[in-house]
C-alpha cells in the first residue's frame, strides 16, 4: 500500500438541470473494502448548494494497480422531483487511475474523473 493523493471532479447531472443540481450524499473511491469519501453534502433543503462540477482532494492509501471502484448514493433537492435519485446506492463502478465513470441513478447521474498522484 502506497499513499496518494486523489484528485478530479465530480459532475452531477438531474432532470432537466445538466450540470447544475442541489446534490446531497456523498461519493466515495473503494479498494479492498475500504472507502476514501471523495465529497459529502448533508441534506440542507432548499439550502442545498447548487453546484454543476466540483474538484475534489484528498488523501488515499492504496494500491493503484489494483481494482479501484466509485460509489455513492447521491440525491437533489428539487421541488419538482422530491428524492431525485442521482446516484444510487449499491452501485459500484470500476475505475482505472486517469479515467472517467458514470454512476447512474434513477432520476440522473453523476461522473467522477480520478487522477492519483503520489504523496
Amino acid at each position: 500500500m502506497s499513499a496518494y493523493t486523489a484528485r478530479g471532479c465530480i459532475a452531477f447531472s438531474g432532470i432537466g438541470e445538466e450540470w447544475r443540481t442541489e446534490p446531497y450524499g456523498w461519493v466515495a473511491l473503494e479498494q479492498d473494502g475500504r472507502r476514501t469519501v471523495l465529497w459529502q453534502q448533508d441534506d440542507l433543503g432548499e439550502e442545498n448548494p447548487a453546484v454543476g462540477v466540483l474538484a475534489f482532494e484528498v488523501d488515499f492509501d492504496g494500491d493503484p494497480d489494483a481494482e479501484l471502484s466509485v460509489l455513492g448514493e447521491v440525491d437533489e433537492f428539487d421541488y419538482d422531483y422530491p428524492g431525485a435519485a442521482l446516484a444510487e446506492p449499491g452501485r459500484r463502478v470500476p475505475i482505472r487511475p486517469g479515467g472517467t465513470v458514470r454512476i447512474d441513478g434513477r432520476d440522473g447521474h453523476v461522473e467522477v474523473t480520478l487522477v492519483l498522484v503520489p504523496r
